[in-house]
């Protein structure tokens, strides 16, 4: 699950990106979470660090594993 974004574009980047390869299993885009899909979740999480290091981005929940 990722849920710690801080901002809304934070947010709808990493969504569009998960979304774009059907990562996505379920997501609130009002509360900014999203659950990605056991094959994804290393993807997705490398395309998050990738943006953390140029910027402030989100980082998976703290102790959170990939939805089944």
């Amino acid at each position: 699950m990722y849920s710690s974004f801080n901002k809304m574009s934070d947010f709808e980047t990493v969504f569009n990106y998960a979304n774009k390869f059907k990562y996505v299993l379920w997501h609130d885009k009002g509360q900014g979470i999203m659950v990605v899909t056991e094959e994804g979740h290393a993807m997705v999480k490398a395309y998050v660090k990738s943006r953390s290091a140029n910027k402030s981005g989100a980082q998976p929940a703290p102790g959170s594993r990939t939805a089944r």
